[in-house]
């Protein structure tokens, strides 16, 4: 009786490969470009790769993290010269780069100095407020390069952010419907 019962019709199985190496697949290349808008901008690379959720959602979480740390601490937590190791993880985000020298700008200008009746532009941080701000940027700039990693190595082929198709599945073959 079993003998009678259609058989479903399986995948031919892959040929066994006898060096056990794995050979690249045709569509592996590495996103410079995308990861180099990636570090611009968070969220721009996976935007450019066709990714617009996970866009919108890194630069939302980065850019408000980056952003909270500013707030927290004001501009003097991004300081090339006085936290060199701090600054290593802020600059995975470009406009830490932008905001360092606009830093340097104001110091120049007021010769150092900032005498509160010289109506200073900016206070700086001290104590809690600029470890706090300081930790924010770099984690902000930290979880970038992750995010520049996936852009890095990411298939722009890949659906995954593709709204899904609705399937109906097809009834087995030899089923009554």
């Amino acid at each position: 009786m079993a003998a009678d019962a259609p058989t479903p019709d399986l995948p031919p199985s892959p040929p066994a490969a006898s060096s056990g190496a794995k050979t690249p697949s045709p569509s592996a290349k590495w996103n410079f470009a995308a990861a180099f808008l990636g570090w611009l901008l968070p969220g721009l690379g996976h935007f450019v790769l066709g990714q617009p959720q996970r866009a919108v959602v890194l630069a939302v979480t980065i850019g408000s993290l980056w952003l909270s740390g500013l707030l927290i601490g004001g501009i003097s937590v991004i300081d090339r010269n006085d936290h060199p190791a701090w600054f290593l993880g802020q600059m995975l985000i470009a406009p830490s780069f932008a905001a360092n020298q606009y830093r340097v700008k104001l110091v120049r200008e007021h010769d150092g100095t900032f005498d509160p009746e010289d109506n200073p532009p900016f206070e700086p941080a001290f104590a809690r407020a600029q470890e706090q701000g300081t930790l924010f940027t770099s984690l902000a700039g930290l979880l970038n390069l992750l995010a520049i990693i996936d852009v890095l190595y990411r298939d722009p082929r890949d659906g995954r952010d593709a709204p899904a198709s609705p399937q109906t599945p097809s009834p087995p073959q030899g089923v009554a419907t």
